[in-house]
């Protein structure tokens, strides 16, 4: 006949407060580790939100005769945050150029703030005003007005 041993296996206190405390650990460490990681995305994908916003396509009429007239806005900055985006307001609006922030989402659901200057009447005024902020050294798209 065989005989059965019983192991009896126990965990004394100060083995139980290790394992509690080295659980705590690696959560921080998880957490730490998730929050740099998501700056570094934030930062890489701020840094290339201009290159990959899409050209606005221009609006759909059938007859030019009831078609309402159309206005513009300049497209003078992206911002990652809303508060760079305002800071950028104050900054044209130190100049005397109206403008404004308007959100807009990316392909990939990233919100990026875009600064607009305008509106404009015509795409003639728009484009007569882009060529004065070029002159002033500021870059400018030609989009819909919001």
């Amino acid at each position: 006949m065989t005989k059965h041993t019983m192991v009896k296996f126990t965990l004394h206190r100060k083995g139980v407060i290790l394992i509690a405390i080295l659980g705590v650990v690696l959560a921080v460490l998880l957490v730490v580790v998730g929050y740099i990681a998501g700056s570094l995305h934030a930062r890489r994908t701020s840094a290339g939100a201009a290159a990959s916003l899409p050209k606005p396509a221009k609006p759909a009429t059938t007859s030019a005769a009831a078609a309402p007239p159309e206005s513009f806005a300049l497209r003078v900055g992206i911002a990652a945050s809303e508060e760079e985006a305002n800071e950028a307001v104050k900054h044209f609006k130190a100049k005397k150029l109206a403008a404004i922030v308007v959100p807009a989402e990316l392909h990939d659901g990233t919100v990026v703030y875009e600064i607009h200057a305008g509106p404009y009447a015509g795409r003639e005024q728009a484009l007569a005003a882009a060529e004065a902020l070029k002159n002033d050294g500021i870059s400018s798209d030609l989009v819909p007005a919001p």
